[in-house]
């Protein structure tokens, strides 16, 4: 009795030593890192996990998000691409936030720098597919391009395309004068003695639809137009263009596919016959960049005025 006594005894001692103590659970997450990128480039955050006594701890699996992953991208290791930036104050920076136990740390992050999107321009007076450009530009310290600044973009439609961003609104817009081809197009700026660079791409096929049942006029300083805007349009406007002269309308943004606008001119325009054309887009200067932008115009009718 003695001996099977003993040998229980020996046998709760051994499983009483061999339970295993269940790790610290994670009481913290802070993450550090750059809090400013320029568009185009990739940093890798790091985070420093802590348990409630305030001990390091490794090995524990972190789940990352972005508030904006149009604007900044963080990939599964924590690894972030500035992609675009929003002209909106209040969405000047990004939330990049770390998970892991359900505990969070989070860093805010500024894209900067040199952002073009790319696309297509169509119109009915002419029969081939261009390009189109639109760009934006932000300062590292967050304000805006201080004077009219070119820059220029080489691809497979064209040796050198040149444009502008202009320091009114720190962006700029720029179609036609070249068929749009499928491929990169690579571009860059000079400012403050830095050059800023960006790529995007353009599919040919990608087109915008004409606005249909178009009209417009002029009465003194007064523009009408209206028409159906076509699928994917967030914004119409007109213009009155000859060789000599143009008036037009900032682009409009339309809640319906049909629409009927008014605005009015500072000046009264002058005697001549002018080429009505309403144009419909599918971006705005307030809203972040789309990866490709589309254009398209349609021409109403000559218009002459006395």
């Amino acid at each position: 009795m003695k001996n099977l006594t003993l040998v229980v005894g020996l046998t709760v001692l051994l499983a009483a030593c061999t339970q295993t103590k269940a790790p610290p659970a994670v009481g913290s997450v802070a993450v550090t890192g750059d809090t400013s990128l320029v568009i185009g480039q990739s940093k890798t955050l790091t985070t420093t996990l802590k348990d409630t006594e305030g001990n390091a701890l490794t090995g524990r699996n972190i789940t990352w998000t972005s508030s904006a992953p149009d604007l900044i991208s963080v990939d599964a290791a924590g690894k972030i691409t500035a992609r675009h930036f929003s002209p909106d104050a209040s969405k000047k920076t990004v939330t990049i936030t770390a998970t892991s136990e359900g505990k969070s740390g989070t860093i805010n992050v500024m894209p900067y720098g040199f952002d073009i999107s790319c696309g297509t321009y169509k119109t009915s007076t002419t029969a081939e597919t261009q390009v189109a450009f639109y760009t934006r530009f932000r300062m590292p310290d967050g304000t805006g391009i201080a004077a009219d600044t070119d820059y220029s973009v080489t691809g497979p439609a064209f040796v050198s395309y040149d444009a502008r961003v202009f320091a009114g609104s720190s962006s700029g817009g720029a179609y036609g004068g070249a068929v749009a081809v499928d491929g990169t197009y690579n571009a860059s700026i000079l400012v403050g003695g830095v050059t800023y660079t960006d790529t995007c791409v353009i599919d040919a096929k990608a087109v915008l639809g004409f606005v249909t049942s178009p009209a417009a006029s002029i009465s003194g300083k007064q523009i009408a137009f209206s028409g159906t805007a076509p699928a994917g349009a967030t914004h119409v406007y007109a213009q009155f263009t000859n060789d000599t002269a143009g008036y037009g309308t900032a682009a409009t943004p339309i809640s319906a596919a049909s629409f009927a606008l008014t605005a009015t001119l500072s000046t009264t325009p002058v005697a001549g016959t002018y080429e009505a054309r309403i144009f419909a887009r599918n971006y705005n200067n307030t809203s972040p960049m789309p990866e490709s932008v589309l254009l398209s115009a349609v021409k109403v009718k000559d218009v002459t005025l006395p």
